[in-house]
């Protein structure tokens, strides 16, 4: 029993990470194409999608290392103690709440930049 909650655990933070991985692939596409026009002599692309790739690209590549991180810490604990629980309920409401912290304060950021 104790072996498949940590069946679940495990490939959570490995389908997060591969979540990061991909919105930050999402926020490099959607910069570079909103740099495009920049360079050329129409000026005509709204600085909002600047704004969400920054806003992608920073806090994706911040989650990703923090559920690396996590991903660690899951390891080491199920190498010192095997049984232990380890709740992925509380490794998601961490991880949204770590998430949610750094869009607010990129947020900010973007704002008092503005």
């Amino acid at each position: 029993r104790n072996r498949s909650r940590l069946k679940k655990v495990v490939p959570t933070l490995y389908v997060m990470n591969a979540t990061n991985d991909t919105i930050v692939g999402v926020g490099v596409t959607i910069q570079s194409v909103g740099m495009l026009p920049a360079l050329s002599p129409y000026h005509g692309i709204p600085g909002i999608i600047s704004a969400v790739s920054y806003i992608l690209l920073g806090v994706s590549t911040r989650v990703s290392t923090f559920v690396n991180l996590l991903l660690c810490i899951v390891r080491a604990i199920n190498i010192i103690s095997p049984f232990r629980h380890i709740s992925r309920f509380t490794l998601v409401i961490v991880t949204a709440c770590y998430a949610t912290f750094w869009v607010a304060l990129t947020t900010w950021d973007i704002y008092g930049f503005v």
